[in-house]
């Protein structure tokens, strides 16, 4: 019987293990409508950040840092510091390293709390392009915020905002707020694949 009981128990071990995703590219944009009760084609699609990763190590770029010179930024990150530079290679050999908590550009390894996060309530469970979303929304006097978790047991190195994964066991990876203040409506959403280009992947595997 006690035998039993341990294979039984052998599989609840590997089934509750979580996946961690060793390698990828996650992309950060933002869909901004400027006229979301009139002209939805007065519009602007902004990428923030593209992060490429090997474990903990990420190269990072940043390609409208300096919109008005045209110049991209990169960043070179990994165990909690981070360098920065106006090519891959500045960002690699960068001699200024700094902790990551002081990052304030790109994408942002030390989210702050959301925002009346405590005052949240729920939303239907919906599903697009394949995926199923948990869902909730905030609502203040000044916006109107509904916030899609993607459920996964898969693990990936970077959070838009850790409480939320943590709570709703999954990813944040889409942010919909109407700014009633302004008449705006911003979609923020993360998407991750497994492509890696070949310059930032050598950068990776160099120094991993």
């Amino acid at each position: 019987m006690r035998l039993l009981i341990i294979i039984l128990f052998f599989p609840l071990l590997f089934a509750c293990k979580k996946k961690v995703k060793e390698a990828g590219h996650i992309q950060l944009e933002a869909a901004v409508y400027h006229d979301p009760t009139g002209d939805l084609y007065n519009s602007d699609l902004m990428t923030i950040s593209d992060l490429y990763f090997i474990g903990d190590t990420f190269l990072e770029e940043i390609p409208f840092y300096n919109d008005s010179l045209g110049i991209p930024q990169y960043a070179y990150i990994k165990s909690g510091n981070f360098g920065q530079g106006n090519s891959l290679q500045e960002a690699f050999n960068s001699s200024s390293v700094k902790p990551i908590n002081e990052k304030k550009f790109g994408a942002i390894f030390s989210p702050p709390a959301v925002p009346g996060y405590d005052s949240r309530e729920p939303l239907p469970d919906t599903a697009f392009n394949g995926y199923h979303y948990k869902r909730m929304k905030i609502v203040n006097d000044s916006s109107y915020s509904v916030f899609y978790i993607h459920q996964t047991d898969t693990l990936i190195p970077f959070s838009l905002a850790p409480q939320v994964d943590k709570d709703y066991k999954g990813w944040l990876n889409r942010i919909d707020t109407y700014d009633k203040t302004n008449n705006r409506f911003i979609s923020l959403r993360m998407s991750v694949t497994d492509t890696i280009p070949k310059s930032f992947y050598e950068i990776l595997i160099h120094k991993k």
